[in-house]
């Protein structure tokens, strides 16, 4: 990919986390270089897991979420769930994927056409299948392939 290429970027919920709840001045960055250069792409799936993950873990900071959103500019992509037909379509397409609460998550970057998915998880979307289908990096690793200030 051109490194000035506008890219489709899907964003995994761990950036987000980092963003909310640990009010990670990286992943703002982030997010402010992809508004400005990029398609921010997010999937309703996304957006459930942000809910849940903070609800459970991090109460306090379900109110930024709101407010965050509301400024964002950002792609939302529909995701199916596992029990429509449209779901198990794309599954076929997918690589091999470890963990099963993941697949939802590669469903919504299939969809979106993205060009790079963003995610800090390592384990499972780091992974050698994953690559040979989706280009996947840190918010770091798109930071200093994609922003002239990195």
């Amino acid at each position: 990919m051109e490194a000035n290429k506008k890219l489709r970027v899907y964003v995994d919920t761990n950036i987000f986390i980092s963003l909310l709840a640990f009010k990670s001045q990286r992943m703002r960055y982030f997010l402010e270089v992809v508004q400005n250069h990029h398609t921010l792409l997010l999937s309703t799936a996304v957006l459930e897991e942000i809910d849940e993950v903070l609800s459970r873990r991090f109460p306090k900071a379900i109110p930024l979420v709101s407010k965050m959103l509301r400024y964002l500019e950002y792609e939302l992509i529909p995701t199916p769930t596992p029990s429509e037909p449209a779901y198990h379509e794309v599954v076929k397409e997918l690589p091999y994927i470890k963990d099963p609460d993941d697949v939802i998550i590669f469903v919504g970057a299939w969809l979106g056409k993205s060009d790079i998915i963003v995610s800090h998880d390592k384990k499972h979307f780091h992974t050698k299948e994953v690559k040979e289908v989706f280009t996947v990096m840190t918010a770091n690793d798109f930071l200093l392939k994609y922003d002239s200030r990195s």
